[in-house]
Order: C-alpha cells, then structure tokens, then sequence
C-alpha cells in the first residue's frame, strides 16, 4: 500500500498526536506500507519545528520512521510540477502532484492521508482521514 502523507498528518504521526484520526493512524501502522514524502511536506515539517521549537525532535523520530518503515523521499521534479493544480494552495498542490507522479511512474495506486478538505474535494487523489 502505498500512502503520500500531507505534512500535519505525518508531524502528528511523529509526535503521537491525538489530532491524528484512527483511521489515519491505522493506515500509517500498516506493515505492508509504503510512506512517500514529499519534499515540500519535509520543509514544512522543518518550519512548522522551528516555531514550535521541537525541530530536532521531529527530525529524531523522521530519522527513526526511516528506519523502521519503508519510506521514500519524492523530489521535486519537472514531473511533479507538470501535475501540480492550480486549484489548490501551492504546498497542498505539491504534494498531490507528488502522488499523481509516483502512480503514473509506477502504476500503483497511492492514497493521501489528509484531514484537508480541499485535497479530497480536488478528486485528484483518494484520501483517508
């Protein structure tokens, strides 16, 4: 299975937020997961540390998550900008661009874990919250 996780959904994940629905937090468990990040999600990750002031914690258990699941990075390419929606903000944009670019590379199916209701309006990608 594979899964594009926007960025409150994974920082919740990370830090076991209560924020994160159960459903979410069942498909990120999966052992059979594959968890694609998208670059724009780890900046935003590394800003939304820095305000908070638990950047080096998120980046501990970003380094532990790599470690222990299958995860992979996606750059931002000339693919991913082909896809990206001018019908979403530009970070939520990016990281279903990501997703539509790694299934169409890949012919696999991958599902956005997101509580954003303008990503799962979009109907560019299937959602789970």
């Amino acid at each position: 299975m594979n899964v594009v996780a926007d960025t409150h959904a994974l920082a919740w994940w990370l830090e076991s937020n209560p924020k994160l629905s159960l459903i979410a937090k069942a498909t990120l468990s999966r052992l059979d997961l594959t968890l694609l990040v998208p670059t724009m999600v780890l900046v935003e990750i590394k800003y939304m540390g820095a305000k908070l002031g638990i950047t080096e914690y998120l980046a501990t258990e970003f380094a532990r998550l790599r470690e222990a699941c299958d995860v992979l990075i996606l750059p931002l390419s000339e693919d991913v900008i082909s896809r990206v929606s001018t019908n979403l903000n530009i970070h939520d944009a990016i990281i279903v661009a990501s997703a539509l670019a790694y299934s169409a590379r890949t012919g696999e199916t991958v599902q956005a874990i997101t509580r954003d209701v303008r990503i799962a309006a979009c109907g560019l990608v299937e959602c789970v919250w």
